[in-house]
């Protein structure tokens, strides 16, 4: 199959190619690039292994899984600090090892806002999730959510107190998703009334979740907790005794002078550090995204550019495999050209990916970026207009 320069932009990255041969063609006043079809080309979200995220991290695996499975009751004081830099894989680790308990466990999913920090914003969402509400829901959709809630569990001896505790709380979730509230009680509290319900409305709905399955808090970008939610940790801590439930505090390094810290109350901790991978490790997990051994000199050039850091490395085989900057000779990969412009870290790689998006895709992520780190589909719809988002994000495949 022979194919043009212009078809070359759209089928970069996904199909490999011959070296362009000039033709003369009717029509064209100059010889014109011609190309031809050689295979199709598997990005490295599709090739890789899911036993990957384990290459070089036995060691990390064996203490997530243990410290998992050693959760019991009136032994909530423990909390499992994950920490390391950036594209270490800390939270794809803890996601592989959780889905080998096969839904033994109830996960309540935080993700913190590492750039405003608003107030309870992780709760926020994560309640929002919980009730599975979307946004142009009103306070009718959020009672109608919340019942549903309630009704999931079965009341037993073990539950009522919680269960009754939880129901009178309902009003603070209301007000921290935004519905208006006019319950007799709440519009008498003062502020700071209204916080202590708050705390109790959160924690108590953490407990109740602990009832049916032993519960696993997990909340990532950790080192960007607010205040307000580490507050809410103190309560879920002080007052949790007697509850099933575990917390999983993940991490980056390096964003302060000490490790930072989910809550006050004293508690032994376990901390994990997830760094680079050794040099073996790095060599098997780019072998195995590229399906075939590595040139000695090409893996010196990968650990001088990513510090063997696995998002990178991973990221950077991709970006190489797609501009042809690395071949394949009988069993191996090679550099193809050693003088070459080589994005310098992660951050540089991936804004060199979204320049090479096409024009309305690149403005598509500009307004996501605008909206913040988590947003609904919906919202990002709302603020383009009537362009179809779903279109837009087919150009991107």
């Amino acid at each position: 199959i022979f194919f043009s320069e212009g078809v070359l932009k759209k089928i970069t990255g996904s199909f490999s190619y011959s070296n362009p041969t000039q033709y003369t063609i009717k029509g064209f006043s100059k010889p014109q690039n011609v190309y031809i079809l050689e295979s199709k080309v598997e990005n490295f979200n599709q090739t890789q292994n899911s036993a990957d995220v384990f290459v070089g991290r036995n060691d990390e695996a064996k203490a997530i899984h243990k410290w998992i499975s050693t959760i019991e009751p009136n032994k909530n004081e423990d909390i499992l600090y994950i920490y390391g830099p950036p594209g270490s894989g800390k939270s794809f680790l803890v996601d592989s090892i959780i889905d080998q308990f096969d839904k033994s466990y109830q996960v309540f999913r935080l993700y913190t806002d590492t750039i405003l920090r608003k107030s309870m914003n992780p709760f926020e969402s994560a309640v929002t999730r919980v009730l599975n509400l979307k946004d142009k829901d009103n306070l009718k959709a959020f009672n109608k959510a919340l019942a549903n809630f309630k009704n999931s569990f079965s009341i037993t001896d073990s539950n009522r107190i919680i269960y009754e505790e939880f129901s009178k709380y309902s009003p603070a979730l209301a007000n921290l998703l935004g519905f208006p509230v006019t319950d007799y009680t709440w519009q008498r509290l003062d502020p700071q009334g209204r916080f202590e319900m708050m705390l109790s409305a959160i924690a108590t709905m953490a407990y109740l979740y602990s009832t049916t399955k032993p519960l696993l808090i997990i909340i990532d970008d950790a080192h960007a907790l607010d205040v307000d939610s580490k507050l809410i940790f103190d309560r879920i801590l002080q007052e949790g005794k007697n509850y099933h439930f575990g917390i999983i505090a993940i991490s980056r390094d390096g964003e302060e002078k000490e490790l930072p810290r989910i809550t006050t109350v004293q508690n032994s901790n376990q901390d994990l550090f997830v760094g680079p991978l050794i040099h073996d490790d790095a060599e098997k997990l780019a072998s195995n995204i590229l399906g075939a051994e590595i040139d000695p000199g090409l893996m010196d050039f990968f650990e001088a550019k990513t510090g063997n850091n696995p998002l990178f490395l991973k990221e950077l085989i991709n970006h190489l495999r797609s501009e042809r900057l690395i071949v394949k000779k009988e069993k191996s990969y090679w550099l193809a050209n050693e003088n070459v412009d080589i994005p310098t870290s992660l951050s540089s790689l991936m804004v060199n990916k979204i320049d090479s998006l096409p024009k309305e895709l690149k403005e598509l992520t500009l307004d996501a970026s605008i909206i913040g780190l988590e947003f609904t589909i919906n919202i990002l719809q709302e603020l383009i207009g009537k362009k179809s988002i779903h279109e837009l994000l087919d150009m991107g495949i």
